[in-house]
């Protein structure tokens, strides 16, 4: 398979290096405006932009920093792997972790090293001497990257600090903004995006890049959080004042756009095959994590190691964030479903495409979420996985250590996410017909029974939403967002409004000697 230009290596170094195709990308601590011989030509503009795709393969973007304040949350899924390694995981599936958590705070951390880049690129790109088209949509591609970011540090912390560009009187030691001021700051860079992004489809060389649509889609996922307000926010109230009419407004331009659409192209197994190193960036594919592989040194990998945390283990894998006994009852239940269910989580003794068993010799560890080789355990479930995160050993480039599995993308936002939000906002607004029409393309991929005007509900959709979007860090935010976490989390631990959101790291807080405030739920 051809890989692509943007299949970016990051490597950490002071948590501001960045590696691009062959070439160095050395920014300046953060506190620092980055050395003057760069940023001199369009090449460099490319390079700095690059680096903001490579920065989302850090280690931050698939360890338990990500899903372990997401599936785990939601009860989708339990710790996994060794049940020994990284105790401290456990304490996002009953919300006993705090301040002081070393995957929250990493999780902050990250983010903010990826939007140092964004805002890198954003502020010295319009010096450059260079085509203005060109320097606009590269731009755009850096301000859709930051908004993402901002968007998930939303979701997961609330109020949060704002950062436009690199501060010209180097204080970067701000307050918090108010979550209003930081939606309304994600819906600007995106608009810039709309406005200047590439509007036709990417080469082959260049899938993957960000569009103009990408901002649209991205656009109408944050006018759904914003609309939902009521649900998480401390004024109960929608944000911004945004309604269902806006987010419908949206996914209309979207879907009507005709830029994306589903992936069908291997008939009852596409959903299988949509996960698969051929189909990265596919019609479907909106954003995704760009993957690639280059043996640096044993530490000095791409940090792509999603496909290796969450896998089988004896398949190269680690087993992390694997399928809860929850997950699985549920979706069992759901009789319709079968195609997905068995196309998302790979079983005990299931034989593979490239001819090797699933961990036969495994068993899960009920409790403890932990995966262990001990064929004679009685009284524990057979062990499974997250299939989205499979790559065959086949396609492993077998550097080792903390290399295998390294090569594929994790699709970060698909065509079929907006058709349910189109869902959601068309049943809001009482278009009942518009939102069968919208849940029901997702639905058809895998032969589930179409819902019609006269059984549709809310919380078919919101049910359709976990199942099409398991393991891909959705459903504790959309718990959320809908109102449901209060009840369905409930017996875990959740208690609101203070688990709506994560506390800010107390590194954090101390850094700022006090001029960062902690949520007021946490205080």
């Amino acid at each position: 398979m051809k890989k692509n230009i943007i299949k970016i290596i990051a490597i950490p170094l002071l948590g501001i290096i960045a590696l691009s195709c062959s070439e160095n990308l050395d920014f300046a601590p953060y506190n620092q405006k980055p050395p003057v011989q760069f940023f001199q030509n369009a090449d460099d503009a490319r390079k700095a932009v690059n680096a903001c795709y490579g920065g989302l393969t850090g280690w931050d973007f698939f360890d338990p920093s990500t899903f372990g304040v997401s599936e785990m949350a939601s009860g989708n899924t339990v710790k996994g792997g060794a049940a020994s390694d990284q105790v401290v995981v456990y304490q996002f599936s009953n919300f006993t972790s705090t301040s002081t958590h070393i995957n929250i705070g990493n999780n902050w951390r990250g983010r903010y090293n990826v939007i140092n880049f964004c805002n890198q690129a954003i502020t010295n790109i319009p010096n450059i001497d260079m085509d203005e088209a060109t320097k606009k949509s590269l731009i755009a591609e850096a301000k859709f990257i930051r908004a993402w970011l901002y968007f998930d540090l939303a979701k997961t912390f609330g109020e949060v600090v704002i950062y436009d560009g690199i501060p010209e009187d180097g204080n970067y030691n701000l307050p918090k903004s108010s979550l209003a001021d930081v939606y309304k700051f994600i819906e600007s860079d995106l608009e810039y995006t709309i406005a200047n992004g590439r509007t036709a489809v990417w080469d082959i060389n260049n899938k993957g890049r960000v569009t103009s649509k990408a901002g649209l889609a991205l656009l109408a996922k944050v006018k759904m959080y914003e609309a939902s307000g009521a649900n998480f926010t401390d004024d109960g109230k929608a944000i911004n004042g945004r309604t269902w009419a806006d987010v419908k407004a949206t996914t209309d331009a979207v879907i009507s756009s005709n830029f994306y659409r589903l992936f069908t192209d291997r008939g009852d197994s596409s959903f299988f095959y949509l996960f698969r190193l051929p189909y990265e960036n596919c019609d479907e594919s909106i954003f995704e994590m760009q993957n690639g592989s280059v043996n640096i040194s044993y530490y000095g990998t791409n940090h792509s190691s999603a496909c290796q945390y969450q896998w089988a283990t004896t398949l190269n894998g680690w087993g992390f964030n694997a399928p809860s006994d929850k997950l699985i009852t549920d979706w069992a239940a759901r009789t319709d479903d079968t195609i997905r269910f068995r196309q998302s989580v790979a079983f005990q003794g299931l034989k593979l495409p490239d001819g090797d068993i699933v961990d036969p010799k495994g068993v899960f560890q009920a409790g403890t979420g932990s995966v262990a080789a001990n064929p004679n355990a009685t009284g524990n479930a057979r062990c499974r996985f997250n299939f989205k995160a499979y790559q065959s050993r086949r396609d492993d480039k077998g550097f080792g250590g903390w290399q295998r599995l390294i090569e594929q993308n994790l699709r970060l936002f698909r065509y079929a996410d907006v058709l349910l939000i189109d869902a959601e906002a068309e049943f809001n607004l009482g278009n009942l017909q518009e939102a069968v029409n919208s849940i029901n393309l997702v639905r058809a991929r895998v032969k589930a029974t179409p819902l019609t005007t006269a059984n549709i509900t809310l919380q078919k959709i919101w049910d359709e939403r976990r199942f099409e979007l398991a393991f891909e860090n959705d459903h504790f935010f959309d718990l959320v967002r809908t109102g449901q976490a209060a009840t369905v989390l409930a017996p875990n631990g959740f208690k609101k409004p203070k688990n709506n959101f994560y506390p800010i790291p107390q590194t954090q807080i101390d850094i700022s000697a006090g001029v960062l405030k902690q949520n007021k739920n946490w205080e």
